[in-house]
């Protein structure tokens, strides 16, 4: 038997600085070499294998405004949020944890949900005013400081009022990677792909969008430029998903992770590869599960190739993201990703400005087999 601290990263606790960090105790117990992980819960890859834990801590509130007798938030409401955050199978927690290898999560000891305010109302909907009125009411009512907590988010009623129409659906500040701060998200609705996309904003996620021309422009611009990749929960929230390959780069997800995870071809070759499934486990299944090649060398601009398959968080993935290899195009810092084309056996994508040439093999539900050709920067 054998105790070990394992550091987890908590920021913007009321009891800690900005930053600052806090142990967890695990009790491990070692038998004929094999772990039993954490007491009272099972143990997530990076607590598993000792990587840094970002522990989000957030607040939920919410919002019955005093004139919208149409809707009116209860306690079972609040319920109903919480078995969103945190229940086993689809929540927003799983979909974190399972994305980021265990390296990302919204654990409920650093999760607030108050029972609903009631805030008085304003002409329109003024996000803001309404965030600013109902951080006051959690301040002089209930003794909780809003900017303790790295995400704050604020759920509006459903419907409309002549006084309070709030047309939107949901909105969220966007944040920076790796930068501890106080972000706002707002919605109408409590689904765990809503809270889970806008908490990414917060987290410092864009939109995930399309480029099926791969020609530098999003096909969904005339009606909506803001998504079109629906393998991701950032660019669409109308059922169950994790994130693309891209942004789990650029929240430096794969960057602690066993060499060869992610494998970058940035010089010419011909060469077969085969991709596992997206979120493997890969201490106990090694092997590439990305492989990024640059598209824009000036630009820092890269094609990113992955694998979806049926299992976890994806399992009800619609089909056309499952079985094929998904190339996505983007940037390791900060800008919104675009799906380019999932293929299917025998099909060829090519950029031949770049001399890239990649043809899918054959796929199994464990992996998908590929001929990339690579001629010149």
């Amino acid at each position: 038997m054998a105790f070990f601290l394992k550091k987890s990263r908590v920021a913007n606790r009321p009891d800690k600085p900005v930053g600052a960090g806090r142990y967890r105790l695990f009790l491990v117990v070692v038998t004929m070499g094999l772990s039993t992980g954490s007491v009272g819960a099972e143990q997530s890859i990076a607590e598993r294998e000792g990587l840094e834990v970002d522990e989000r801590r957030a607040i939920f509130v919410f919002i019955n405004i005093r004139d919208k007798a149409d809707h009116h938030y209860t306690k079972q409401h609040v319920q109903e949020l919480r078995e969103h955050l945190f229940s086993e199978g689809m929540s927003v927690d799983a979909i974190y944890n399972q994305s980021s290898f265990g390296q990302t999560r919204f654990l409920e000891e650093n999760v607030r949900t108050p029972e609903p305010i009631t805030v008085e109302p304003y002409e329109g909907c003024p996000k803001k005013d309404y965030r600013i009125r109902a951080m006051e009411v959690l301040r002089s009512e209930l003794g909780i400081e809003a900017y303790d907590y790295q995400h704050r988010f604020f759920i509006f009623p459903s419907g409309k009022t002549t006084k309070s129409e709030c047309l939107f659906t949901a909105a969220g500040q966007v944040g920076s990677h790796g930068v501890e701060s106080s972000k706002a998200a707002w919605a109408k609705v409590h689904s765990v792909f809503t809270i889970a996309h806008e908490m990414g904003h917060n987290v410092g996620f864009n939109h995930a969008k399309s480029d099926r021309n791969n020609n530098g422009f999003n096909e969904d611009e005339p009606s909506d430029r803001r998504y079109g990749d629906g393998s991701c929960i950032m660019g669409s929230t109308t059922g169950p998903k994790g994130f693309n390959s891209v942004h789990a780069d650029q929240a430096g997800w794969y960057d602690h992770l066993p060499a060869g995870t992610l494998v970058l071809l940035n010089k010419p070759l011909v060469t077969e590869r085969v991709l596992l499934p997206l979120g493997r486990d890969p201490y106990r299944e090694p092997g590439t599960q990305v492989i990024k090649l640059p598209r824009k060398s000036a630009d820092g601009e890269f094609y990113y190739l992955s694998f979806r398959e049926s299992a976890g968080v994806d399992t009800n993935l619609k089909s056309a993201f499952v079985g094929g290899v998904s190339i996505h195009r983007g940037r390791k810092k900060g800008k919104a990703s675009y799906l380019i084309c999932t293929l299917k056996d025998q099909e060829i994508f090519r950029d031949a400005e770049r001399g890239l040439v990649i043809r899918q093999l054959s796929h199994s539900r464990n992996g998908v087999r590929i001929h990339v050709e690579f001629r010149h920067l």
